[in-house]
């Protein structure tokens, strides 16, 4: 896999912006490189390499791990480097809470979403993770 480019996290960034400013109307599929966006069942996708990653639609956004793993099953840093561009962006709009990131736990090495004390295991046996769209608490459903 190609290493991370943050040209192509700032162009997912601003197409997922127009979309919860403007709405899916008029919205136009893009892709970029390694990174696509584009509307799939009335919300906005982003893949990476043609996996989705990334969906936000009906007040809610989910993560996914994309299928791409490093040695120990967490998500590639590409991944985490697009969904911590997306989920601070997120963060700006009031969407979710800001600080919402996916990152490396220093003491047990796992892969985890959230913010403080409230985050959720995220790896390739985890299922997707939703959050709620709540500016003031992280919710997961």
């Amino acid at each position: 896999m190609t290493r991370s480019n943050r040209q192509l996290t700032q162009f997912a960034v601003r197409k997922v912006e127009e979309f919860i400013r403007f709405g899916p109307d008029g919205f136009q599929d893009e892709a970029q490189g390694n990174t696509e966006v584009k509307i799939e069942h009335s919300s906005l996708q982003v893949r990476l390499f043609g996996e989705v990653i990334f969906s936000i639609g009906n007040s809610q956004v989910t993560l996914f791990g994309g299928n791409f793993y490093d040695s120990i099953g967490r998500p590639s840093r590409t991944t985490r480097e697009r969904l911590n561009g997306l989920l601070d962006s997120l963060g700006q709009l009031h969407f979710i809470p800001e600080g919402t990131r996916a990152f490396i736990d220093k003491e047990t090495g796992q892969c985890r979403v959230g913010s403080g004390d409230k985050t959720r295991n995220f790896d390739e046996t985890t299922k997707p993770i939703s959050i709620i769209s709540n500016p003031n608490s992280l919710v997961f459903s």
